[in-house]
C-alpha cells in the first residue's frame, strides 16, 4: 500500500466556476426553448427548477438525479402534455455544450496542480455526476494529464456524501485514509464525510465564503500549496503526536509491582480490543491501536503501554514507559523506558491530573461499540476533537465532570473507532467494555470475542 499523499479534488466549483458554467448552460438552453413556447427567461427557470426538483425527489442519491436530459423530459412532457425526444435531446445538448464553452479554471489551478505534481504528490478527482460529463469538463479546462484517477459517482453507484464513493477512491488507488486529503467546495458533500472516515479536508471558499464552518479553508487556490506541504509534515493515526522528550533506559522499576497491568493488557489483546490492524484494512492498515496505563505515583506519574506495541500477543516490561512529567496545555511529555509511551499518553495524563481517585485508564478500538454509541449510553468527545491532543484532554475532561463514575466507555467521535474507560481499579476500567459486550450481543451484533470477527 502506497505512502505517498494523495490530494483528491471535487470538481465542479473547486477547479472553476460551476455557477458560471451553469448560468450559461440555461442561457443556451433557453434560447431553443424560447423559440419553442415563447416562454420568459423567468418562466424557463421556474419549470427547470419545478422539474428539477421532482427528479431529486426521486433518484436522490443516484447520478441520474443530476441528469439534465430527465430535466428537460419533464419540462417538455408537462408543457406539450407529450414526450417528443427530439427537442429533449436538443435542449440537453445545447446545456451541457454553452456549460462546457464558458468554464476556465480558477486562477491558480494550473500552477498549483503543477506545483503538487512536482512534489511528488499523487492527484485525483473524486466527482458526482456522470462520467463522460465530467471528462469534458476537464478536457475543456486543459486538467486532463494531472490527475491519476477521475472516480465519479456513475462508476461508483454510489454519490457523494457516501462514505462509499471515497473509500473506492482509496481502494482503487491503494492508498491509506491517513495519507489522503479532500479538497472540495461542499462541506457536507466534500468535507464532512471525508473528515469522518480518516481523510484530512481542505474547504474552497472561493465561491461561497462558509462563513458559518470552522473547517480548515482556503479562499485562492494557491494558499493550496502552503497547506498541503504542512499536512504532509502532520503525523497520522497511530503514532505519536505530542513532544516527546523520552530517555531511551530502563525505568528500573520491579516487574512483580505491575504484573497485573500486563495481565490486564494481554486479556483486552485476546478481546481483539487492542490489537493491529490488518493489511486490508479500510481505515488504517498495519497501524497498530489500544493502550493501558495504570497510576505510579500520587504526583501523577503513570505507567503506559509503547507506542505501535498493539501486534504483540504477550508484553513484558520493555513493552511499557514511564511518564515522569507532561504538561497538556504544551502538548509535551517526559517518559523513560525501552519503548515510547503511546499517542494517547496525553489524555491518560490529563484523566490523572483531575481525577486522583483513578488508577487506571484504558484506551481501546471496536468499531460495533463506536457505531452503537448511542444504544449502549455512552458518553462522547466532539468530532472535530482528535486524538493525542490538548483539545482531546480537555473534552475527556468535561466528561469526567459531568460523569466522573462511568457507566459505560467514552465515544471519542473524532477518533474513528477510539473508546476510553477508567476506574479506581483495573477491575472497574475492564468492566466497562465487559459489559458493552454483553449489551452487543443483546442486539444482537457479531460478538467482539468472536476470531472470525474482521476488524
Amino acid at each position: 500500500m502506497a505512502d505517498r499523499l494523495t490530494i483528491f479534488f471535487d470538481l465542479d466549483g473547486t477547479l472553476f466556476s460551476y455557477n458560471e458554467g451553469h448560468t450559461a448552460g440555461l442561457q443556451g438552453a433557453f434560447t431553443y426553448w424560447s423559440e419553442l413556447t415563447g416562454d420568459s427567461y423567468n418562466a424557463f427557470i421556474n419549470k427547470y427548477q419545478k422539474s428539477r426538483k421532482t427528479v431529486k425527489r426521486f433518484l436522490a442519491g443516484t447520478v441520474g438525479s443530476h441528469s439534465r436530459a430527465l430535466y428537460f423530459q419533464g419540462m417538455v412532457e408537462e408543457n406539450f402534455k407529450t414526450s417528443l425526444p427530439y427537442h429533449i435531446a436538443e435542449l440537453t445538448q445545447l446545456y451541457w455544450q454553452s456549460f462546457i464553452d464558458n468554464i476556465t479554471p480558477f486562477p491558480g489551478v494550473e500552477e498549483t496542480l503543477t506545483k503538487l505534481k512536482e512534489q511528488g504528490y499523487q492527484l485525483a478527482i473524486i466527482t458526482n455526476m456522470s462520467s463522460e460529463i465530467q471528462f469534458r469538463k476537464l478536457h475543456k479546462l486543459n486538467l486532463d494529464n494531472y490527475f491519476e484517477a477521475v472516480i465519479t459517482s456513475e462508476e461508483v453507484g454510489q454519490e457523494k456524501p457516501h462514505p462509499h464513493i471515497y473509500l473506492h477512491a482509496v481502494d482503487r488507488l491503494n492508498v491509506k485514509l491517513s495519507n489522503c486529503v479532500m479538497v472540495g467546495d461542499d462541506f457536507n458533500n466534500d468535507i464532512e464525510v471525508a473528515e469522518f472516515i480518516g481523510m484530512k479536508g481542505i474547504l474552497i471558499a472561493i465561491e461561497d465564503d462558509h462563513l458559518e464552518i470552522e473547517s480548515q479553508k482556503i479562499t485562492d487556490f494557491s494558499q493550496l500549496f502552503e497547506i498541503t506541504n504542512k499536512l504532509k509534515k502532520e503525523p497520522l493515526e497511530g503514532v505519536i503526536k505530542y513532544k516527546l522528550s523520552h530517555r531511551n533506559s530502563n525505568m528500573n522499576i520491579d516487574e512483580n509491582e505491575f504484573n497485573l497491568l500486563i495481565e490486564l493488557r494481554d486479556e483486552l489483546w485476546r478481546l481483539h480490543l487492542i490489537g493491529v490492524y490488518p493489511h486490508d484494512h479500510y481505515l488504517t492498515p498495519d497501524v497498530g491501536f489500544g493502550n493501558v496505563s495504570e497510576r505510579y505515583t500520587k504526583n501523577g506519574q503513570f505507567i503506559i503501554s509503547g507506542s505501535q506495541t498493539g501486534d504483540l500477543e504477550k508484553t513484558s516490561v520493555e513493552q511499557y514507559a514511564l511518564v515522569m512529567d507532561y504538561n497538556i496545555e504544551e502538548n509535551s511529555l517526559i517518559s523513560k523506558g525501552l519503548v515510547e509511551a503511546s499517542s494517547e499518553s496525553l489524555t491518560h495524563a490529563a484523566i490523572y491530573s483531575f481525577a486522583p481517585e483513578v488508577a487506571c485508564v484504558i484506551h481501546v478500538h471496536n468499531k460495533d461499540m463506536w457505531e452503537n454509541y448511542k444504544k449502549l449510553a455512552m458518553s462522547t468527545t466532539p468530532e472535530n476533537v482528535q486524538y493525542g491532543t490538548p483539545e482531546m484532554a480537555k473534552a475527556i475532561q468535561e466528561v469526567y465532570l459531568q460523569k466522573p463514575v462511568l457507566e459505560s466507555p467514552i465515544c471519542m467521535l473524532g477518533h474513528i473507532e477510539g473508546l476510553l474507560t477508567w476506574g479506581k481499579t483495573k477491575k472497574e476500567a475492564l468492566q466497562l467494555y465487559q459489559n458493552a459486550i454483553m449489551e452487543l450481543e443483546k442486539i444482537e451484533l457479531q460478538p467482539i470475542n468472536d476470531p472470525e470477527r474482521i476488524l
